[in-house]
């Protein structure tokens, strides 16, 4: 494993960079095939909403902001659990277990093909309650495991600190922000 990680470590920071701009890419593209699917967007809620809203190029945006918090998340997570790298090492090699993300955003955007678009007078819960709409957000929603669980291998192996360490530095932050747009969601 520690051949694997010095490998991705050699790579230039441009393919790190890459593998993020076309994870935002694709977020941006799933949020905008979603958003035609609707007629109109006025009867949607909570946080989908905001997010469907946001124009392509903020979408884009929103994913190299929100690599560098979690990114940033996990290596101070790391530090004081005793890590031992610098968060310019740390961040390009978090950058390329989102490739497993990107691949199932890009399955998700191939799969809201076969929805059927809403006409003017049909409810959204109809699109809400589709199978293939809800496989494609679960299939995204559940590929960030096994991103996160890379991410695991890469805190324990660049910051050389123990795997419940490791965990432990990936599953707080990652908690922590769940819980905090559950309590957005009940305001």
């Amino acid at each position: 494993m520690k051949k694997i990680i010095s490998v991705i470590e050699t790579l230039p920071k441009w393919c790190g960079l890459c593998v993020i701009l076309v994870y935002s890419l694709l977020f941006a593209e799933f949020f905008s095939t979603v958003l035609h699917l609707f007629p109109y967007k006025e009867a949607l809620s909570s946080i989908f909403t905001v997010m469907l809203s946001i124009s392509y190029a903020t979408n884009i945006l929103l994913g190299f902001i929100l690599w560098l918090i979690y990114t940033l998340l996990f290596h101070l997570t790391a530090l004081l659990f005793g890590g031992q790298a610098t968060f310019k090492r740390f961040l390009f090699a978090s950058a390329y277990p989102y490739l497993i993300s990107a691949c199932a955003v890009f399955i998700g955007i191939l799969l809201l093909d076969g929805v059927p678009l809403l006409s003017l007078g049909q409810p959204e819960e109809l699109l809400l309650q589709d199978p293939t709409f809800q496989l494609s957000v679960k299939l995204i929603n559940y590929s960030t495991i096994p991103c996160y669980l890379v991410i695991v291998i890469l805190v324990r192996y660049i910051h050389q600190i123990s795997y419940i360490y490791a965990i432990l530095s990936v599953a707080g932050p990652v908690s922590a922000i769940w819980l905090i747009t559950e309590l957005v969601k009940l305001i």
